[in-house]
């Protein structure tokens, strides 16, 4: 039995709602638009947001966030993170040593700060 209202025909249905848990189904839908294309497939991703390290800004700018950690670390936080990296140095080893290895190591992205 099918009822009609009035001043409707009698093919006109319901609508359906939209169920917005599965709408849109595009998993690229809004990062589609961000995805670029590159020349060369097996270089590193243009950087456009952090440190750019490949260029002389961003090995300017690495540096100098690796020196301002370093500034405040006392000698003997110096020498446990280089334990910790497994890069031991004696007790007879300088501070300044010390200090110039952990630079360089964090620096060349071997020893994590």
């Amino acid at each position: 039995m099918n009822i009609t209202k009035v001043g409707q025909s009698a093919s006109a249905g319901y609508k359906t709602q939209k169920n917005t848990k599965t709408y849109p189904k595009g998993v690229l839908r809004k990062t589609a638009r961000k995805i670029e294309g590159v020349k060369d497939p097996s270089s590193s991703p243009p950087f456009k947001n952090g440190i750019r390290i490949l260029t002389e800004f961003g090995d300017r700018e690495h540096r100098r966030k690796v020196k301002a950690t370093l500034r405040h670390l006392t000698s003997r936080q110096i020498r446990d993170k280089l334990k910790k990296a497994k890069m031991g140095v004696s007790e007879n080893t300088p501070d300044e040593l010390a200090h110039t290895i952990l630079k360089s190591g964090v620096e060349a992205g071997m020893i994590p700060l």
